[in-house]
């Protein structure tokens, strides 16, 4: 009896809400309103305890991010090259002791240059860009990415110039690798990469460390970051020594314009 009952009733309650809507579907607006309102004060409460759950919640997400890569990059580059900075003058300090030391940037220029072509490839690496003698450009002059090393001016004309970046198979330059005062020579290896060679594996290299162009006399008075070690293991012909794999401080192929350094007179003093 009760499951017959219960299935008659579906019917009549399905037919009582669609009557109930179908009334507050076609009843007065100041009907309808004085429902809303009703309904707001009944459950007022609840209501209000679902908006506070809610806004509870945002508050614990995360924010989102809002630096772009290069951005990142960028700062990230000029925070590694300052504490270096601060390092070498607090270390020339120490020598001079009581002597005031020079500031290592100290007559050197900063001249801007836009990209006029690139080629990157397994086989070449080069910028050419629209400063030359004219700008003081020189070879061997470092060339700035993001406030990180790319390259070096290989050759020179009288508005334009050419840069052998860090990744060319023919790029060879001194650098270190995190804290370690051991100098080696960082070759291009031609696939957006380089390879620090002949370190001993009796160093502790990890991923992530910074690797550093060496300062050179008359060309770049200070280290800068040039790239972070992207692979670090021992080498398959000597297992004594790391085989290093190097990536660039910054993405090299989306750069629009370069920073080349241009020691002045004080600075080679």
């Amino acid at each position: 009896m009760r499951t017959k009952r219960g299935s008659a009733c579906k019917p009549l309650l399905f037919s009582f809400l669609l009557l109930v809507g179908l009334m507050l579907l076609f009843a007065p607006q100041k009907f309808s309103n004085k429902c809303r309102i009703a309904f707001a004060s009944a459950f007022r409460k609840p209501l209000a305890f679902g908006r506070e759950f809610s806004v509870l919640l945002r508050g614990h997400e995360q924010p989102a991010s809002v630096v772009s890569d290069s951005k990142y990059r960028r700062l990230r580059n000029f925070q590694a090259n300052t504490a270096l900075w601060l390092r070498e003058e607090r270390q020339k300090v120490e020598e001079l002791t009581k002597l005031p030391g020079k500031s290592v940037w100290g007559g050197t220029s900063f001249v801007v240059a836009d990209i006029v072509t690139s080629t990157m490839n397994k086989t070449c690496g080069e910028l050419l860009i629209n400063r030359g003698k004219e700008d003081s450009l020189a070879e061997g002059q470092f060339v700035l990415g993001e406030s990180s090393i790319i390259g070096t001016v290989h050759s020179v004309g009288s508005h334009v110039a050419k840069v052998k970046l860090i990744t060319d198979p023919e790029s060879k330059m001194p650098v270190s690798i995190a804290n370690l005062d051991v100098k080696r020579v960082m070759k291009g290896s031609g696939d957006h990469s380089a390879e620090v060679c002949l370190l001993p594996t009796k160093y502790k290299i990890e991923t992530g460390d910074i690797v550093w162009a060496r300062k050179k006399p008359g060309l770049l008075n200070g280290s800068l970051i040039v790239g972070t070690v992207a692979r670090c293991k021992g080498c398959d012909e000597n297992p004594s020594i790391w085989e290093i794999i190097v990536k660039p401080s910054c993405n090299i192929e989306r750069l629009n314009s370069v920073t080349v350094v241009v020691q002045g007179p004080e600075a080679n003093s």
